[in-house]
């Protein structure tokens, strides 16, 4: 199965890593080669594909982003790391346009929905769904298999099923998923479903102790990133980043 690309800038090159061992040459027709199309660099068990490609020939006209935000309330996420990733959620809804559309969730052993439907990034509709976020106590662990069955679900609701709206996931949390460990085949359906309802996910990665390798493999699967916290800037700028992660073009 042909895997999404990320187009990391407006330039147009582009890169897909890690785990797209999977990409078949067969899977599309070839096009017409050029000068400098490609280049793949190999590392041990790993690779990275450049591809080039000609703007404005292959992404689609977008007319705004759908949005489904996880947000963890575990047992882990209290303290600085929870004031943190508020601050970041806060920094990406307003990094976002006023053609872009978001669904609030909390997920700890399940999701569950602040946002009955896709709202405005700001607003009086987010800003109550945030106040209820913020009462709920972080308890218990994280099920992040519930998280990925309910991601294609969760753009069902009104038109969010449209094809000239780009749609992905936005995780908030470390990804320690240990009520599931999720491995193995149960991973691939995940991730084979979000490919065929084209929906990338992204995360950032907030936590004392944190799966940065279930989250980057979500991501390189689905043409998208992880941003990882840290202490060089501050949680408003990487909200700014993770506003910015949302709106880059993938080539599915």
């Amino acid at each position: 199965m042909l895997r999404p690309i990320l187009i990391k800038t407006a330039a147009v090159v582009c890169a897909v890593g890690l785990l797209l061992s999977a990409v078949s040459s067969s899977a599309a027709p070839k096009a017409k080669p050029s000068v400098e199309t490609t280049r793949l660099v190999t590392y041990e068990d790993f690779f990275a594909l450049a591809i080039s490609i000609p703007q404005g020939e292959i992404l689609p006209a977008s007319k705004g982003e759908d949005i489904v935000i996880y947000f963890d309330t575990s047992a882990s996420q209290t303290g600085q790391f929870r004031d943190d990733a508020f601050e970041a959620l806060a920094g990406m809804l307003t990094g976002l346009t006023d053609n872009d559309r978001v669904r609030l969730f909390a997920i700890d052993l399940e999701p569950v929905p602040m946002t009955t439907e896709f709202v405005a990034p700001q607003g009086d509709a987010i800003e109550q769904a945030i106040d209820l976020l913020e009462k709920r106590a972080p308890l218990g662990s994280t099920d992040l298999g519930e998280l990925l069955k309910s991601a294609g679900n969760s753009f069902s609701t009104g038109d969010a099923t449209k094809a000239d709206r780009n749609r992905s996931v936005m995780y908030i949390g470390d990804g320690q998923s240990k009520v599931n460990f999720v491995q193995g085949e149960e991973l691939r359906g995940h991730v084979n479903q979000l490919v065929d309802q084209r929906i990338s996910f992204n995360s950032f990665a907030i936590g004392p102790a944190r799966d940065n390798v279930m989250l980057a493999a979500l991501a390189n699967q689905t043409g998208r990133n992880l941003v990882l916290d840290g202490d060089a800037i501050s949680p408003q700028q990487f909200g700014a980043e993770l506003a910015r992660v949302v709106h880059a073009n993938v080539v599915w």
